[in-house]
């Protein structure tokens, strides 16, 4: 019974919110990847349990080209015409899904997690940027609004190549910045 009023205290409330704003100043980029990342694996979660196959066409359509790399078929078999032309405008990405499903055969959640770390990086970048001009709390802010903004979140937590592709701009912006 002491011990539960111990951590009902306010003082016991206070300690824990100091020492998660400890260490949030201590590894900033650590935190804001962190919270990315759990809020995108809860979304992938709940994606997979809201349908057991895809939320949006585009997905699928990773899905089903992945399956097919991963078993040596023929983009264009899978999409007369534009198959090929497909993966390879979108070869970076579904490759490693496909890699996935060769090792671990057509997990869906598996396949999301290159967009789940992708969206998370993309998170720490743009606290790392903006690190290079903002006090340091705002520019933890910054990179918590990336973690949690939730098209962000959604978006790189479903087998899309779209978070690569913002990894990929934050990188450039943080190039730039710091040049």
């Amino acid at each position: 019974m002491a011990e539960r009023e111990a951590r009902d205290s306010p003082d016991a409330v206070r300690g824990l919110l100091d020492s998660g704003k400890d260490l949030l100043d201590r590894r900033p980029l650590t935190c804001v990847f962190g919270v990315a990342v759990v809020a995108r694996l809860v979304m992938a979660l709940v994606a997979c349990l809201v349908s057991d196959k895809y939320l949006i066409p585009d997905e699928g359509t990773y899905l089903n080209f992945a399956e097919a790399v991963s078993r040596g078929i023929e983009p264009n078999d899978l999409w007369p015409g534009y198959g090929q032309s497909f993966v390879d405008s979108t070869r970076v990405f579904l490759l490693q899904v496909a890699a996935i499903f060769e090792v671990f055969g057509r997990q869906r959640f598996l396949a999301q997690m290159p967009a789940v770390l992708y969206g998370s990086l993309a998170a720490v970048v743009v606290t790392r940027t903006a690190m290079l001009g903002l006090r340091r709390w705002f520019a933890i802010g910054a990179g918590l609004v990336a973690a949690l903004f939730p098209s962000q979140v959604f978006w790189s937590s479903l087998v899309l190549r779209e978070s690569m592709i913002w990894l990929g701009l934050a990188c450039l912006v943080f190039l730039a910045a710091w040049a």
